[in-house]
């Protein structure tokens, strides 16, 4: 198999039969140089890449060594690599089109959008368009990865934090409503995208579903074993949560915007309430 110029980790990883844990920990630990980095959420991997795995994975299935040893053995069979130019150009010219894609994507829907579209407005030609994305679909995949890990990108420290359960989903329950209005278009996009016959965005949209709610059912994992809250089904809450938050999210939206009578932050607090007390009588 052919392999890109550029990889993602998914292929380096299939490639290498290394999962991407484990790439990431030799990065971590100087057995692997660092990735070509073309936004907060994308790194691409190179050849250099691809050679030192094959050669940690073969090292370690002969030899039994400790991982000074293996990055010793790396320093004398590697040159030391640093990021060639045309990479980092290709790393902004990347970035750009990603960001100018978005607001077409947010203006016109993603069918709509054309790859002439795109090019014209980023005032470049088609083969650069398609030297760094092979198709409009996976530029729209990156553009949604690069939306959805902004959403808790500025408090994600805080969050993180944070010990106790219920502060913490108030806290991400600030940055869901604080962030939505830049990432429900790119989210009503993916559920539609999601409706058609193409299995990549059902497969994405399923996995950004799991990005937002996953903490959430983890957060809710630990506020039982606090003692916070009931045994329940966490990644049905998780669901229900977040449900629950962009629609109210929503309506407060619309009532900054005049369009609503409904008191949104009045209905936060009565969910808070509900969820905190229950709404059985005791």
């Amino acid at each position: 198999m052919k392999l890109p110029k550029h990889m993602k980790i998914s292929e380096l990883s299939k490639a290498t039969s290394t999962p991407a844990t484990s790439i990431r920990f030799y990065i971590k630990e100087g057995l692997l140089p660092e990735p070509i980095k073309t936004s907060k959420t994308m790194a691409y991997y190179t050849r250099d890449h691809l050679d030192r795995l094959r050669f940690i994975e073969k090292i370690k299935r002969e030899e039994n060594l400790p991982l000074s040893k293996i990055k010793e053995l790396i320093r004398n069979e590697f040159p030391a690599t640093t990021i060639p130019e045309d990479s980092r150009v290709y790393s902004n010219r990347r970035e750009e089109i990603i960001e100018i894609a978005i607001e077409l994507f947010r203006e016109k829907g993603y069918s709509e959008t054309s790859i002439t579209d795109i090019v014209n407005r980023a005032g470049i030609g088609r083969g650069t368009f398609y030297a760094n994305f092979e198709n409009k679909e996976e530029l729209f995949i990156e553009c949604a990865d690069k939306i959805f890990y902004d959403m808790y990108d500025n408090v994600w420290q805080e969050i993180k934090d944070e010990k106790d359960m219920r502060k913490r989903l108030a806290k991400r329950t600030g940055a869901f409503v604080e962030s939505y209005p830049k990432w429900i278009d790119m989210m009503n996009l993916m559920r539609g995208a999601s409706i058609g016959n193409n299995p990549a965005f059902t497969e994405k949209l399923h996995r950004v579903m799991k990005q937002i709610i996953g903490p959430i059912s983890r957060d809710v994992e630990r506020g039982i074993q606090q003692g916070i809250f009931r045994k329940v089904d966490t990644v049905s809450v998780g669901y229900m949560l977040m449900g629950i938050a962009e629609y109210i999210t929503y309506l407060y939206y619309q009532n900054k915007q005049n369009k609503s009578k409904v008191d949104a932050e009045k209905i936060f607090s009565v969910v808070q309430d509900i969820l905190t007390n229950g709404l059985s009588r005791k």
